[in-house]
């Protein structure tokens, strides 16, 4: 069959007019992709650089770098090892200059993501430069297309949607990952480990998921979820390759091991609180084609890009069935290819898949799955029909001048990077304007809506101190770590826009009474005026003493025997609570996952749960007992006909645990309190 060669031998590197055009090509690219994203920290510097959560992450190592107590910090532990959080703290470490940071991270990624690429090319197209180059003009093509609409891939910038290096979104760290291993995934499938045996490609292929998973997720259940799929792929690859059959089951295998490789690297966290705490409600198909018509609305993109990529996969099965010989006889450079593209289409089909069914909108966690599969599978059937295809002599001129085109078309970009030299003494408006009336009347530290803390945190030049809390003032246990809370506070930064994690005049009002006074900021978020009530006279002790002494922060510290949660020690998503302190949801809210929390840091050993509720119809929510971020423990009904639920669980480590309660949109589901117990040592 007529295609890229079947077996090729290794790549001579051999510096003709035909390779200088294609690297002509890869230059360029790379330089758009990096105007690209320069600009838009030109165009949005806080954006880009301080509203991720990876940015807590940082704040993890700087404490740990200077010898604090991080055991309490409440995510796992592993997740400090996102690429991008790596070379942030390194780079914070090298030089304070947020200019120089801006452009050395970017230049770095940029650089990674290229080279991850180009290597892709040269293993799925080898011994043939011209395409080699032509994933190029896809991806240029998809990054001139969202820097035009802005807007088309949904709730996030184009940039994120794409990105391998924004710095504000740590998942453009696991996209940096997975390119790479994408990469490797190749090599494993070519035989780039030598000779190929059951035991070397298990291995293998359970070291690359494993990595990948464990600087992705950080989270074993889905380490396991990225290393299983793979490894009865090329398991059944050997397999087959062995006998000598057709590779309709080898392809069928790909399809499915890519299926559950997907499902199960997406960030799965709403499905398995879904799932695991209650069964989902089969509301019927007219909730979910609500959600498929809502996806179509306000992301048009996504659907367009789904089919592309599916149809791609559709054309390479129907290839795939009707092998050469040679294919036949076992894992050739282009089988390899074309199992790679399978793999990808299947696990790109379902994140996105995933994303619907947890209905999660933030397409940044699955877009960037449609846009490589697209760029490396286009050129690949191409060249499947390469001899039906005719660019002339000129071929590889073509593509680069092609990338020249392209990168005319963005130099816009470039035209106003001096504007970066913003960043060279970088201290906006609203943090000066913090520092400068925190000092002049003598304040110490601040509470704060979860965005305004982590940026006021790292660049106050006061050094002020900032907790985050939520609705109600409540400490906001997320990406935090508790000890930040034990030390004064005296003034808050109010947050009435209606969106999550209010914090509004009423509720400050009636937690702490009337301020001593108040003044105003600009307000980065919302782009206008922020107002900040003060507590700093010798009467307001018990303001300044409220977080340190909270209960819910003092379970954790002190690692008290009995705990006591009610409704001001936990997370409401949506409901409200209720005079007596209790969290209340009905039919006006939606299901799910209504209340997450408490929060405690639980040592090993042996513990009793008692969750005091009401619930007013029969099918009314469930429960559930998790480490953060960790595999269930144990998990049940909260049925009608009882006020309470009991049991016991154990712990071989010290973890930090939360207990979610799930709301089935049935009756009236009211939470009283939730009391943990450790039980005596046998």
């Amino acid at each position: 069959m007529a295609g890229i060669p079947q077996s090729a031998p290794p790549e001579v590197f051999r510096l003709s007019p035909h390779r200088v055009w294609v690297w002509v090509a890869w230059v360029t690219f790379g330089l758009s992709l990096l105007g690209f994203y320069l600009n838009l920290a030109v165009f949005d510097g806080r954006h880009y650089m301080y509203t991720s959560d990876a940015l807590y992450l940082v704040t993890y190592l700087d404490e740990w770098f200077r010898g604090l107590d991080v055991r309490y910090y409440y995510f796992s532990a592993a997740s400090f090892l996102f690429p991008d959080t790596l070379i942030l703290f390194g780079l914070r470490l090298l030089t304070a200059n947020i200019h120089l940071q801006i452009v050395a991270h970017s230049a770095l990624q940029v650089t990674l993501f290229t080279a991850a690429l180009y290597l892709i090319a040269r293993r799925v197209f080898p011994g043939n430069v011209v395409f080699q180059g032509l994933p190029l003009l896809g991806m240029s093509a998809l990054l001139l297309a969202m820097r035009a609409s802005g807007g088309l891939l949904g709730d996030t910038t184009a940039g994120e949607a794409f990105s391998p290096l924004i710095l504000n979104v740590h998942h453009g760290g696991m996209m940096l990952t997975g390119v790479w291993s994408i990469w490797l995934l190749i090599v494993i499938l070519q035989g780039g480990t030598g000779k190929r045996t059951p035991l070397k490609l298990g291995l293998a292929s359970l070291v690359l998921f494993l990595i990948n998973g464990f600087t992705i997720q950080s989270d074993f259940l889905y380490l396991a979820g990225f290393a299983l799929p793979m490894l009865a792929v090329l398991i059944v690859l050997y397999v087959l390759r062995r006998i000598r059959r057709r590779p309709l089951l080898l392809v069928s295998t790909a399809l499915i091991g890519g299926l559950a490789f997907g499902i199960l690297t997406i960030r799965t966290s709403a499905i398995f609180s879904h799932l695991s705490v209650r069964r989902v409600d089969p509301q019927s198909w007219i909730g979910f084609q609500s959600k498929i018509a809502e996806i179509f609305a306000h992301f048009p993109l996504i659907p367009i890009l789904g089919g592309a990529y599916l149809g791609l996969g559709g054309v390479a099965l129907l290839l795939a069935l009707r092998p050469s010989r040679r294919d036949e006889l076992g894992i050739t450079h282009d089988t390899a290819g074309l199992l790679t593209l399978m793999i990808l289409t299947a696990s790109a089909a379902a994140i996105t898949l995933a994303g619907v069914l947890s209905w999660n909108l933030e397409t940044r966690y699955y877009a960037f799955a449609l846009l490589v599969v697209i760029a490396v599978g286009w050129p690949f059937l191409l060249g499947r029909f390469q001899t039906l295809v005719h660019f002339g002599a000129k071929r590889p001129v073509w593509i680069g001048i092609g990338a020249l085109i392209i990168l005319l078309y963005g130099a816009n970009d470039w035209t106003r990077l001096s504007a970066l030299g913003a960043y060279n003494d970088y201290y906006p408006e609203d943090v000066r304007c913090l520092d400068e009336n925190t000092a002049r009347l003598g304040l110490e530290g601040g509470m704060a809506e979860y965005w305004y803390v982590k940026h006021n945190r790292m660049l106050s030049r006061r050094g002020l101190k900032f907790a985050p809390v939520q609705d109600d003032l409540l400490p906001h246990l997320w990406i935090s770590n508790p000890y930040w809370y034990d030390q004064r506070f005296d003034f808050v930064i109010l947050k009435e826009d209606g969106l999550t994690h209010q914090i509004t005049a009423e509720a400050v009002r009636r937690r702490f009474g009337e301020p001593a006074g108040t003044f105003t900021c600009p307000d980065w978020q919302r782009r206008g005026t922020a107002t900040i009530w003060y507590y700093n006279r010798p009467t307001d002790t018990p303001v300044w003493d409220y977080l340190p002494t909270h209960p819910a922060l003092a379970a954790i510290l002190k690692g008290a025997k009995r705990m006591v949660f009610t409704g001001d020690q936990m997370l409401l998503m949506w409901g409200k609570r209720t005079p007596e302190g209790y969290l209340s949801v009905d039919p006006s809210d939606p299901a799910g996952v209504f209340m997450t929390g408490p929060f405690a840091y639980l040592p090993a050993g042996r513990y009793q749960f008692e969750i005091r509720y009401h619930a007013s119809a029969t099918d009314a929510g469930g429960y559930a007992i998790a480490p953060f971020h960790h595999n269930l423990i144990i998990a049940g009904d909260l049925p009608m006909n009882s006020t309470q639920v009991a049991g016991t669980f154990g712990l071989d480590q010290a973890l930090s645990m939360e207990v979610p309660i799930y709301y089935q949109g049935k009756g009236t589901l009211t939470i009283k309190e939730i009391v943990i117990e450790r039980l005596p040592s046998e």
